[in-house]
């Protein structure tokens, strides 16, 4: 699958129709907006858009075998959470300018983390 084809699909929302009685997961209000009667369809579908596609093309140049797995579940494992926010704090670390504040993406892919673990948070483990 060639990125724009990615893009596409990820900005289309792709979501399918709940039967009744089905099991859905409903991250809440932090959600990119979703439409009443509609099922996410892959980790990355509760994200906003822009965040979305942002955290897609992170993961596609840095970790492509991630990317699919999110694209093929409706939940991550805590391991692969923990993949994404790893990924995604170096690529942000890459953006450092001046005073060691990052860029415009920078700051974009600092929100893209905010998103991502306010869709999907992770609970540390006790023990």
């Amino acid at each position: 699958m060639h990125f724009g084809d990615l893009a596409a699909e990820l900005e289309s929302g792709r979501e399918r129709e709940i039967r009744p009685g089905a099991i859905h997961h409903d991250p809440g209000p932090a959600a990119a907006g979703p439409r009443p009667g509609l099922m996410r369809t892959n980790v990355l579908d509760p994200i906003a858009p822009e965040f979305r596609t942002l955290i897609a093309e992170e993961l596609q140049r840095r970790n492509p075998t991630l990317l699919a797995e999110l694209l093929s579940s409706q939940r991550p494992t805590h391991e692969q959470s923990q993949a994404v926010v790893d990924l995604l704090i170096d690529a942000m670390s890459h953006t450092y300018g001046r005073g060691h504040n990052p860029d415009e993406r920078g700051r974009a892919i600092d929100n893209a983390i905010g998103q991502y673990l306010m869709a999907w948070p992770m609970i540390p483990s006790t023990g």
